[in-house]
């Protein structure tokens, strides 16, 4: 788990947080990303699993992409993704990224994401 929370937490070194990574993740579990970042999974079954993420203000993940797709829904706050900061999804509002599509999110107030990552149809 070491190894996934600091490619989390990092801008440096493997981007890729797979599949298989996030499913050894213990559910019902906190994990500190850094100091203003932690994460629960809340959902975990075979083919969708869901993170529950609770960030302070200027809260950040380091860059990031995954083998499956991200459907992140903002609970409270907001959520930048750093690639395209000229777009702020509020309340309410879900960002999309796709398989292999680098994504760096940031918040700028105190924020609670949920993030639901499905595996596609290509993953056995």
């Amino acid at each position: 788990i070491d190894g996934i929370l600091n490619s989390l937490a990092l801008d440096e070194g493997e981007t890729e947080i797979s599949w298989t990574q996030m499913k050894s993740i213990a559910k019902g579990v906190r994990f500190d990303v850094s100091e203003d970042v932690y994460f629960i999974k809340v959902h975990d079954a075979e083919d969708k699993m869901v993170f529950k993420i609770y960030l302070s203000p200027g809260g950040e993940f380091g860059k990031q992409d995954h083998d499956c797709l991200e459907e992140t829904t903002i609970i409270k706050g907001n959520l930048i993704d750093d690639f395209h900061p000229e777009v702020v999804y509020g309340v309410g509002e879900t960002v999309t990224w796709q398989p292999g599509e680098l994504h760096k999110p940031i918040c700028s107030i105190q924020s609670i994401w949920k993030a639901t990552k499905t595996k596609v149809k290509w993953q056995t």
